[in-house]
């Protein structure tokens, strides 16, 4: 569940994986490729009580037929890939347990 207010999408979450996102995010910059940034709490922290915060990124569905939609995925993907190249790895990823993370595993 998520919540809107103005730029700002509000979502339960929290933990290391969610403060090292924070710090990893801030102030990136991106070519290429569009991101729903960490916003800080108004005394710094990425997250408030089970909260955390990003800001609201439009969109629309792609139309998945077309070929030229899979190229702007890929370009996408390539354009991530370079902003967070720099990143190493945190050991926090490996400690995560929630539904989405046991999922891909």
């Amino acid at each position: 569940m998520s919540w809107m207010s103005g730029d700002v999408v509000l979502k339960p979450g929290g933990g290391p994986v969610h403060a090292w996102l924070g710090e990893a995010l801030a102030g990136l910059v991106p070519d290429g490729v569009r991101l729903a940034l960490p916003v800080p709490s108004r005394g710094g922290s990425w997250t408030v009580e089970g909260w955390t915060a990003t800001r609201f990124v439009e969109g629309s569905e792609p139309d998945y037929s077309a070929r030229s939609t899979w190229v702007r995925i890929v370009e996408a993907g390539r354009a991530f890939h370079s902003a967070v190249a720099h990143l190493a790895r945190p050991g926090c990823l490996d400690a995560r347990k929630d539904p989405w993370t046991l999922a891909c595993r």
